[in-house]
């Protein structure tokens, strides 16, 4: 008997199986594998001390990291001080780049893509209660060009 074709889910769900489920591609990087040029450790250790305390620091009312922004020409580092961060700090991962989004409408995500992928982002920081890294790699492809 064949067997019958799986139904496909609908986006929103899509969306939020992929975040939940951390299906998102990573390659764990530590510390022993990580070779930072000048004061690149540094800087994410503060953020990794952070991240790895964020509750204790959410209980006293303090103020956290809500983002970090990488830059630089291709094959500085970018993509491995992220998963870097991930790794290190326990946090979840996700590459924006493969989130689920229909893209018969458009070749981007869409207002409400972007909209569905930090909802479920603050949904999964609450229920899975650990912080989560979003990676989002040229950033700027994602922007409509303003002239």
């Amino acid at each position: 008997m064949p067997k019958k074709p799986k139904r496909k889910l609908p986006l929103l769900e899509r969306q939020k199986e992929f975040i939940f489920k951390e299906l998102s591609t990573f390659q764990p990087v530590h510390s022993k594998d990580f070779c930072a040029i000048g004061n690149v450790r540094q800087a994410l250790g503060k953020i990794i001390h952070h991240l790895k305390h964020f509750r204790a620091y959410a209980k006293l009312g303090a103020e956290l990291y809500s983002g970090a922004i990488f830059y630089g020409p291709p094959g500085t580092g970018k993509t491995t001080s992220a998963q870097f961060l991930a790794t290190e700090s326990g946090a979840g991962f996700v590459d924006v780049n493969e989130f689920p989004y229909d893209k018969t409408e458009s070749d981007t995500l869409t207002r409400k893509d972007v909209h569905s992928l930090f909802a479920f982002s603050r949904e999964y920081v609450g229920l899975k209660k650990k912080p989560l890294v979003l990676f989002w790699e040229q950033f700027d492809a994602f922007l409509k060009d303003a002239s």
